[in-house]
């Protein structure tokens, strides 16, 4: 979860000017914090979920779905909601809500972490229900209009013309659309989120984009048309490719990840390379994204969007140009695998050379219990810049960690490994799990949060291995997204990963589309298509609807 916080971001040019303080403050930041923390045990096994939900207007009058971006109000009324119902709260856990990056998603986490008792599937559906419930009370709807919060990975038109409802308009019971939307009317008004949109493109110096492949079916059109934003980038149009540019335009999905709270630093090291080899296999398999940008997709996940998008490489670093300012060729997105495994029987697997900053390598050898293993993979995280910089945080005392919080904050591997925070005595060694998408009902989630958590207990208790060269883990992240990846791909891994007899959320989407009576074998999605879509889900999760020939859904 991102603590986000308010302040004056410092321009761009300001950044670079300062980039390599940052960098040398953020290291000496470490090396003082990492003694004090690196034999910090706990001895309960406590983890945590990001459950993340889109809030959408449905009109059904006109049989059409809207993003209602205005997840800072939302959230406010949740609050409020909390405060005078707290008294008749029956969920011994409790939750607590974030905005997220663009402003028609909201992060949902467990106010308290799960462990000892609270650990059952039961236990967990029933928290996640509780959820809810509760940001649904605070929405409000009519005969014609009702607003929702549904689990769905990605609205079917987001980034459409016809299909965003801005934050000013988003409190009138019948808005109207304008024809003239900018960037800024999906993104969440924080600093931090602007200046990421922002500032990416400065330091590449060209806006991230990627094409993703348009599912070809018998009449669709190779000249993909997609409406554009005022102040859109666009990228170079492509054949059979649908085009995307820029954070803002990946970062409106929605996922499920989880946090697990290891028993000392050795285990999260342990779990941290074992885990690595499981994200694309959990891609696969909890693929639930065959929908861009009003197109059905030839992939059903979204982690290669969000790769391509926030990919702040210059060409340089890419190796398209040669190197001029920037001392490294990167070999991939910082949105992506992990850049190496990290503990020191597993040095041998990392057959992808990253690059590290030397020098900070050698200063952080001199902090105190710390090995040169792990010192490199902190030193990898120190190539690059930081994305932005706070006016009022820019000088610091090495007390402080704020920028250590900002290098690492801006790095998106599969999976992080994530020390201890200095001010609560309670938090020990973690590991973030980072790459599953998110499921249509809480049964689905709850069923995967479990199964991971079980995981990770099998993997200590017997001693599981799933660690290969780290090549291969990559070479399996380029098949995770492909359409109907876990019954048609093949994986390299240690064991038989999945049968894949049942469908995914993806594929289940994709086939209700096809099979949707307005569908004109063209790769669109109308809006017609789109309501219908949303409405079932919301259904679904509300249980007004049973889940018929939905075999994944079936408890």
């Amino acid at each position: 979860m991102h603590k986000y916080k308010q302040g004056t971001l410092l321009a761009w040019e300001e950044v670079q000017k300062h980039s390599r303080y940052v960098k040398e403050q953020a290291m000496r930041q470490f090396i003082r914090l990492f003694p004090q923390v690196k034999d910090r045990t706990c001895s309960t096994l406590t983890w945590g979920d990001e459950t993340e939900y889109l809030l959408i207007r449905l009109n059904h009058e006109e049989q059409r779905a809207y993003l209602t971006c205005n997840n800072g109000k939302v959230i406010s009324d949740v609050k409020r909601y909390q405060a005078e119902n707290s008294s008749r709260n029956t969920d011994t856990i409790g939750c607590c809500w974030t905005p997220e990056f663009t402003a028609h998603i909201v992060e949902s986490t467990p106010l308290k972490p799960f462990g000892g008792t609270s650990f059952g599937l039961e236990f967990v559906q029933r928290n996640l229900k509780f959820r809810r419930e509760q940001i649904n009370s605070v929405l409000v709807g009519d005969d014609v209009t009702e607003d929702i919060c549904i689990s769905l990975s990605y609205f079917p038109r987001y980034w459409c013309r016809d299909s965003i409802i801005p934050s000013k308009y988003s409190s009138q019971s019948t808005p109207t659309l304008v024809d003239s939307l900018h960037i800024q009317d999906f993104m969440t008004p924080l600093p931090r989120c602007r200046a990421v949109s922002e500032n990416i493109p400065k330091r590449n110096g060209f806006c991230p984009s990627i094409h993703i492949p348009v599912f070809r079916d018998e009449s669709t059109d190779s000249n993909i048309a997609v409406s554009l934003m005022d102040g859109e980038r666009v990228p170079e149009a492509r054949p059979w490719f649908i085009p995307a540019t820029g954070p803002e335009q990946a970062a409106g999905v929605a996922c499920l990840q989880l946090t697990f709270q290891c028993s000392d630093f050795s285990e999260a090291r342990l779990l941290h390379d074992q885990l690595a080899p499981l994200c694309p296999i959990m891609i696969a398999l909890s693929a639930a994204t065959p929908i861009c940008k009003g197109y059905l997709m030839d992939w059903d996940c979204r982690y290669n969007i969000l790769s391509g998008c926030f990919d702040y490489r210059t060409a340089a670093e890419r190796g398209i140009e040669p190197l001029k300012d920037s001392p490294f060729i990167i070999p991939k997105s910082p949105w992506s695998t992990v850049n190496g495994y990290v503990s020191r029987e597993n040095v041998t697997f990392n057959d992808v050379q990253y690059p590290y900053d030397d020098d900070i390598y050698k200063e952080f050898l001199t902090a105190e219990g710390i090995d040169t293993c792990f010192a490199r993979h902190m030193a990898r995280l120190f190539v690059g810049d930081p994305l932005f910089v706070m006016e009022q945080n820019l000088h610091q005392t090495e007390s402080s960690s704020n920028h250590l919080q900002n290098i690492v904050g801006t790095r998106w591997p599969s999976v992080k490994l994530k020390m201890p925070e200095e001010d609560d005595e309670k938090a020990g060694w973690r590991v973030e799990f980072r790459p599953m998408g998110i499921q249509l009902t809480d049964f689905e989630n709850t069923a995967y949060l479990i199964f991971m958590v079980l995981l990770t207990r099998a993997v200590l208790k017997l001693k599981l291995d799933f660690v290969m060269p780290l090549s291969k883990v990559d070479s399996n992240m380029d098949k995770a997204s492909a359409r109907d990846a876990s019954r048609q791909q093949t994986f390299a891994f240690r064991a038989e990963p999945s049968a894949g007899r049942i469908k995914t959320t993806a594929q289940w989407i994709r086939d209700y589309v096809l099979e949707h009576p307005e569908y004109k074998q063209d790769s669109i999605v109308s809006g017609k298509i789109c309501y219908d879509l949303v409405k079932l889900c919301s259904d679904i999760q509300q249980e007004t609807v049973e889940p018929e020939h939905l075999d994944h859904l079936v408890q």
